[in-house]
């Protein structure tokens, strides 16, 4: 990793517990296309009263104040023991409140103070970026902290795609922990998948953050779908698109990463046609066998422990999966409700959902669905099972045929220049 980028982490990497006990709401960080439709973020109440207890809520659970079963196991206390508790307890809060207060106000200084000169990852020919090594071209996407820019890398004259997203504005929103999860896992990981946006890396200047990704030339898959006749895809189509999800999902899930904002409106389509994950403003990586507890993404695509605040590992991600292979099937979710987004996540809670008779959808596309949509998380496909599903054997037959005969087209081509070198030092 670049010192560069270690100077990043180094400075947010402590920002979290204060992050979070500052703020009860910490805002989303959409994607670099995504942002189109409703979002819940980290601590964000549904449109229902929540169920859940009200304890303080962030990815390390326990921290902060007492849940309410807390509370009401404390003994009663009676006069003036508990008027001198109740004081001792505001004392206390306050001194938090103002501990977490100063720390997170220096914290934001000594961001703006250490990214107040420009500096960051190489470019494509091994120096240093700044804004003037580009030619800035359209916006392409628009998320609520960054914009998404067409650029040209005048060195290389490679076209990118260019997030930028404004410090103020990431600073008025606590999100700096997302910011460097979001550049770390994309610049580490980011370049291993071809079905994953690859990302270049980064450089910042007084006032913003850029992230240098590839450009991916046919746009928001979620776009492309609602194109199509019926606002859906076939089911050639679709299954096409989840195995290549399911491969980029195989790739994260092997490094511990949890993406945890899987949508349509976050796979895009390169110029041959074919789906690119990206967004990494939720993603995490996390040890084995670890959890998590943090409600974030977008309330569509939820799995019912993440709305229960029950600790999760990554089949969140096979949830959000089975959410978007209806959707590609059906052209909506399948939990979408006329009343709103409380009987919504009713649904979603419960696993209620039902195919129509009218399009017609096959029973092994069926079969697909409901065994990523199951509501207790050990009994969900795996992604190895979701590769050998028979709805998906067509796609993975042609892609291995693919794969075969590109391998023996590279060992032809490695042949023929081994002959035609040969022959040229036979005649010398």
């Amino acid at each position: 990793m670049s010192n560069s980028m270690r100077e990043l982490g180094g400075l947010v990497d402590n920002l979290y517990i204060s992050s979070q006990q500052q703020q009860k709401h910490p805002q989303d960080l959409p994607g670099m296309m995504g942002g189109s439709r409703k979002q819940q973020d980290a601590t964000s109440t549904p449109t229902r009263a929540r169920k859940t207890k009200s304890t303080v809520r962030g990815d390390g659970a326990g921290r902060g104040t007492p849940s309410r079963e807390d509370s009401e196991n404390t003994p009663v206390q009676h006069g003036h023991t508990a008027e001198k508790g109740a004081v001792a307890a505001a004392q206390q809060v306050s001194r938090t409140k103002q501990r977490a207060a100063t720390r997170l106000s220096a914290e934001k200084k000594r961001f703006n103070t250490t990214l107040s000169k420009p500096s960051g990852g190489s470019s494509l020919t091994g120096k240093r970026w700044n804004l003037s090594c580009f030619t800035m071209g359209k916006p392409i996407g628009k998320g609520r902290f960054g914009n998404v820019y067409l650029a040209r890398e005048k060195a290389s004259m490679k076209v990118l795609a260019l997030k930028i997203m404004l410090k103020k504005d990431l600073e008025a929103a606590g999100v700096y922990h997302q910011v460097k999860s979001e550049i770390d896992i994309h610049v580490n990981y980011g370049s291993g998948c071809p079905n994953i946006v690859r990302c270049y890396g980064y450089f910042y200047d007084e006032k913003r953050i850029f992230i240098v990704m590839e450009y991916a030339r046919k746009g928001e898959l979620y776009r492309t779908m609602k194109a199509q006749p019926g606002g859906r895809f076939t089911e050639s189509v679709s299954a096409r698109y989840m195995f290549q999800l399911v491969r980029a999902l195989q790739y994260l899930h092997g490094l511990n990463v949890i993406h945890r904002d899987i949508k349509p409106e976050n796979l895009l389509l390169d110029k041959a046609g074919n789906l690119r994950l990206c967004d990494f403003g939720w993603s995490i990586e996390v040890a084995d066998y670890d959890t998590r507890q943090t409600i974030c993404g977008t309330q569509d695509y939820l799995a019912p422990e993440m709305l229960m605040e029950r600790p999760y590992t990554t089949s969140v991600d096979l949830w959000a999966a089975g959410v978007v292979t209806y959707e590609f099937l059906l052209g909506h979710s399948p939990f979408r409700s006329e009343s709103g987004g409380a009987d919504t996540l009713s649904r979603i809670e419960r696993g209620s959902y039902a195919f129509p008779k009218d399009p017609v959808v096959s029973a092994e596309a069926q079969d697909f669905v409901s065994r990523l949509l199951r509501v207790e998380p050990s009994e969900r496909m795996t992604l190895d099972e979701a590769v050998r599903h028979p709805w998906l054997r067509d796609v993975v037959a042609e892609a291995t045929a693919a794969k075969a005969a590109s391998s023996a087209k590279a060992a032809s081509s490695t042949v023929a220049k081994g002959a035609s070198s040969s022959s040229r030092s036979s005649t010398g």
